[in-house]
């Protein structure tokens, strides 16, 4: 919560939403698992990662950010006032289970906060 969580929440899903559009139905930057992976920035190494608006398989969070270190992060902004996000590791959530981990904290997340 607050105006700096939701500024950054707000300028991923524009950056997300914008990857995602730039997809094509048979984009070749998909991999096997259906992620797009883009980089954002050299020095240090940013990269985020879309799924294409034409998957059948929607993901909850518009998409996932990592770094250098493997470290990736996930926002998600639900109303006009709240953000909700998480963290893992790329060593030990590789990218086969990414949906799998987006279904499970989105189900938390529905379950802590019942009326959004």
């Amino acid at each position: 919560m607050g105006k700096g969580a939701l500024a950054g929440c707000e300028s991923w899903a524009e950056t997300f939403s914008k990857l995602a559009a730039g997809l094509s139905q048979d984009d070749p930057r998909l991999s096997g698992e259906g992620w797009a992976e883009f980089k954002l920035d050299d020095s240090p190494l940013l990269l985020a990662y879309v799924r294409s608006p034409y998957d059948s398989v929607k993901a909850y969070f518009p998409g996932v950010s990592c770094n250098y270190f493997k470290g990736c992060g996930v926002s998600k902004c639900l109303t006009a006032n709240l953000t909700a996000s998480y963290g893992f590791s790329r060593t030990i959530k590789e990218q086969k289970d990414w949906l799998s981990l987006d279904q499970k904290v989105h189900e938390l997340i529905t379950y802590i906060f019942i009326d959004l």
